[in-house]
């Protein structure tokens, strides 16, 4: 963990205590929001964006791509090699 990691996470917990502002507070104002329950005046593009966060939070959506395994520099040439080959067999 980096030093400004450490320094973040050693304060979330001093300013969730001084601001009264927990996780389950901000998830429970998204899920007010995505539903529209007790919120006045909210917008189809709010509740999206509620919606949008609270998936994110649950892991539902993913930004990365993990890729697994071991390929060697002589497996990738070959590759390549074959598909070039087939791209002329086909003409293109």
């Amino acid at each position: 963990m980096t030093k400004a990691k450490t320094t973040a996470a050693k304060a979330k917990p001093a300013t969730q205590r001084e601001t009264e502002i927990t996780q389950a507070t901000v998830l429970r104002g998204l899920l007010n929001e995505a539903t529209g329950e007790g919120v006045a005046g909210t917008t189809p593009a709010s509740r999206i964006s509620a919606w949008k966060a609270l998936g994110e939070h649950l892991g539902l959506f993913s930004n990365k791509l993990e890729v697994t395994g071991k390929v060697s520099l002589d497996e990738l040439v070959l590759e390549a090699a074959r598909a070039k080959a087939e791209r002329d067999r086909r003409g293109g």
